[in-house]
C-alpha cells in the first residue's frame, strides 16, 4: 500500500498537510480549474495568440482525466490546456513547473515557473523531452478501477472487480421460470414443456457448478428459499483475482459498511464465501468471511490472508 490515490477535490476537504499524517504516500489525482477573474480579460497576457487563461464563464471540455493531479489556469487555441501539477503541495504555486497537455493526451514542459510563462506568454517553450510520468484516464471512474483510491475521509474504494453484481431482471426472470415448472412438474402431460422450460433457465445460470434440474426444483426447499435459490444460480463469481493488501482493506470496509446497511446479508455472504474460495485458496474462506464480519482489526486479517 505504498501508494494511494485522492481525488484532488476530495483532499480538498481534508486540508493539504493529510500527507504528513499517514504512513504511506498519497497522490492527488484529477483536475482543479484556476478561475481568472473576468474583470482581467482585457489584461495583455490574457490575450496572448498562443495561450488563453481560464475565466470564469468560459465553457470547457476536458475529456481526461490525469494521474497525477493537475490545476488549469489557461488554454490555447488547438483545444489544449496549461497547468502545473497539484502533488507538491507546499510549494509556492509561483515555483511549479508549467506543463502542456495536448489533444493527444501528451504532456510537455513549458516553462520552470508559472512566472517564466506569464513574462512569456507569447511564446510556446518546450523544455526538454516530453513528460512521461502522467497517466491519463477518461474519468475518475476508470482511474479507480486501476489505482488503489481513497475517499476524503481515507476509507480505501474497492474496486469494481471485487464487488457483487446482482442483475434483477435476470433473477426475476429465473424466478418466473422456476415458478411455472413448480406448477406443473406433477402434471405427466407437461413434461416436455418443463424440458423446454428448463433449457431456458439454463441460459440464466452464471453460478460456476451449477445446474438447475428437475431435482434441485423439488427439494431446494430443503437448504433455502425460492429468492435464495435464484441468487445462487445467477450469481458470478470472478476468478483470477490478483489480491493486494489495499484491496483486502477496502473489501474489509465494503462488506463490514454493507453488512451496517442491511444488505442482503445471505447473499454478501455466498458470494465473498465462494469469491475468496476461487482467489484465496490459501486461506479458510468461511473463517476469513467470520473475521471480517466480526471486530478482528485489519491488520490481522491482513496477516491471516498474506502471511
Amino acid at each position: 500500500m505504498n501508494n494511494i490515490y485522492m481525488d484532488i477535490d476530495d483532499c480538498k476537504t481534508l486540508g493539504y498537510f493529510v500527507k504528513s499524517k499517514i504512513n504511506f504516500d498519497l497522490n492527488l489525482s484529477g483536475i482543479e480549474i484556476l478561475y481568472e477573474v473576468n474583470e482581467n480579460k482585457d489584461l495583455e497576457i490574457a490575450k496572448t495568440n498562443d495561450y488563453h487563461f481560464i475565466f470564469e464563464d468560459d465553457q470547457l471540455v476536458i475529456d481526461f482525466y490525469p494521474v497525477p493531479a493537475f490545476s488549469l489556469f489557461a488554454t490555447d487555441l488547438k483545444g489544449g490546456f496549461v497547468g502545473f501539477m497539484s502533488n507538491n503541495d507546499q510549494q509556492d504555486k509561483k515555483d511549479r513547473a508549467v506543463y502542456y497537455i495536448n489533444q493527444q493526451k501528451e504532456c510537455y514542459l513549458i516553462s520552470h515557473s508559472i512566472d517564466e510563462f506569464v513574462k512569456n506568454g507569447n511564446k510556446k517553450l518546450i523544455c526538454g523531452e516530453r513528460f512521461k510520468d502522467i497517466l491519463f484516464f477518461h474519468n475518475k471512474e476508470e482511474a479507480i478501477q486501476q489505482l488503489n483510491f481513497v475517499s476524503k475521509n481515507m476509507q480505501p474504494i474497492l474496486k469494481e472487480k471485487y464487488k457483487p453484481h446482482r442483475d434483477q431482471i435476470i433473477e426475476n426472470k429465473l424466478k418466473t421460470i422456476i415458478e411455472d415448472i413448480e406448477n406443473k412438474i406433477d402434471d405427466r402431460n407437461e413434461q416436455d414443456y418443463i424440458e423446454d422450460r428448463l433449457n431456458e433457465a439454463s441460459q440464466y445460470i452464471k453460478a460456476k457448478e451449477r445446474v438447475l434440474d428437475r431435482d434441485v426444483i423439488e427439494h431446494y426447499t430443503a437448504w433455502t428459499d425460492l429468492d435464495g435459490l435464484v441468487s445462487e444460480l445467477t450469481m458470478f463469481v470472478p476468478t483470477d483475482l490478483k489480491f493486494t493488501k489495499f484491496d483486502l482493506t477496502a473489501l474489509v470496509f465494503y462488506i463490514r459498511e454493507a453488512i451496517a446497511n442491511g444488505e442482503d446479508f445471505e447473499y454478501i455472504m455466498n458470494f465473498y464465501q465462494c469469491l475468496f474460495e476461487e482467489n484465496l485458496p490459501q486461506v479458510d474462506s468461511f473463517e476469513l468471511f467470520d473475521m471480517i464480519c466480526g471486530d478482528t482489526s485489519i491488520e490481522k486479517i491482513i496477516d491471516f490472508v498474506f502471511e
